[in-house]
C-alpha cells in the first residue's frame, strides 16, 4: 500500500577449464553488440515468461554469450552464473527498459493492511506519515494499482472531493489501474484503466515509462501476477515494527530463496528497508 498521499546458447565449443569472470557492465554491453544473442535471449523472454533456462538450442545455456559456455558475472549481488541472471533485468538494460519494483511497507509478520484494510498501524510509527527519504521509489515514472489499492487511496483523503491531494502522492505520472469495473477518475489525473493479464498490459505501460522505472504500488496479488509473468524485477520492502493479526498479504505466492537475492538491508529511522533483486526460476 502506498504512504499517505498528502506527504542465447553455446555453439558447442569446449568448455573452458575456468569460468570467466565479467563485470555486469561488461556482459551487458557484450550482449548489446550481439544481435543474434539478444533477438534469442528476447526470444526466451517472450516464450518461457522471462525465466531464463537451461536450453536446448547447440545444448548450451540461456544467457551466456556464444563463445562462452561458463561464464560469471560480477555485480552488486556478488559472484553469480550467468544464466541465472535475471532475463527480465539483462533485457531491460540492453533495450532501454526500466524496471519494475514492487516497493511497499510491510507489518514484520507479512501483512500490508490490517483486516479493516487500514494503515492507521503505519502511519502511528515514527515517521510514518511523512517517510524519510529512501523509503520510496523516485526514479519511477508510471505507477501500477489494483483496485483494492486505487479506491483506497480515493477514500483516504477524499480526493473525488479534493483532487488536487492526486499531486501529492502521484504527481503527473500515470497511473495503470488494473480492474474490470468502471470506477471514478479525480479531475486532472492521468489514471488509465486496463483489465485482462499482466502480459496483455505490459507493452503499453513498458511504452508510457520509456526508459524509466515502472513502480508496482500494490496490492500485493497484483505483484504476484508480475512475477508469475515473468515481469518483475525488484522487491523492496519497509519493515515497520508492528505485528498484525491479519488482513491484506504482502505477497501471496510461494517463492524460494533461489529467486530472491538480498541486494541491500538497512535501517531508515524505525523501518528496516530490504531490496532484493527477483532472479528467474531454475
Amino acid at each position: 500500500m502506498p504512504v499517505r498521499p498528502a506527504a542465447i546458447s553455446g555453439s558447442g565449443s569446449a568448455r573452458p577449464s575456468e569460468p570467466e569472470i565479467l563485470d555486469e557492465e561488461e556482459f551487458v554491453s557484450g550482449v548489446r553488440t550481439n544481435t543474434p544473442f539478444v533477438e534469442a535471449l528476447t526470444d526466451e523472454m517472450v516464450h518461457h515468461g522471462g525465466r531464463s533456462h537451461r536450453g536446448d538450442r547447440g545444448g548450451g545455456a540461456a544467457l551466456v554469450p556464444r563463445s562462452h559456455r561458463e561464464v560469471r558475472v560480477v555485480g552488486a549481488g556478488g559472484c553469480r552464473d550467468a544464466s541465472s541472471t535475471s532475463v527480465s533485468g539483462v533485457v531491460s538494460k540492453v533495450s532501454g527498459m526500466g524496471r519494475i519494483v514492487f516497493d511497499t511497507a510491510t507489518s514484520i509478520n507479512g501483512w500490508i493492511a490490517d483486516e479493516d484494510n487500514s494503515l492507521a498501524w503505519l502511519f502511528a510509527v515514527e515517521n510514518g506519515e511523512t517517510p524519510d527519504e529512501g523509503l520510496f521509489p523516485t526514479s519511477a515514472a508510471v505507477l501500477v494499482e489494483g483496485s483494492t489499492t486505487y479506491e483506497w487511496v480515493l477514500a483516504e483523503e477524499d480526493i473525488l472531493a479534493h483532487p488536487e491531494k492526486w499531486q501529492g502522492f502521484h504527481g503527473s505520472r500515470p497511473t495503470f489501474v488494473f480492474t474490470t469495473r468502471d470506477l471514478p477518475v479525480p479531475v486532472g489525473a492521468d489514471v488509465r484503466f486496463v483489465s485482462g493479464s499482466v502480459a496483455d498490459a505490459l507493452p503499453a505501460i513498458r511504452k508510457a515509462a520509456g526508459e524509466a522505472d515502472i513502480w508496482v504500488v500494490g496490492g500485493g496479488d497484483l505483484a504476484g501476477q508480475f512475477l508469475d509473468a515473468g515481469a518483475l524485477d525488484e522487491i523492496a520492502l519497509s519493515v515497520a515494527p508492528v505485528a498484525l493479526t491479519g488482513g491484506a498479504p504482502l505477497f501471496p505466492r510461494r517463492i524460494e530463496s533461489d529467486r530472491l537475492r538480498l541486494v541491500s538491508a538497512t535501517a531508515v529511522g524505525q523501518f528496516a528497508r530490504l531490496v532484493y533483486e527477483v532472479r528467474p526460476a531454475s
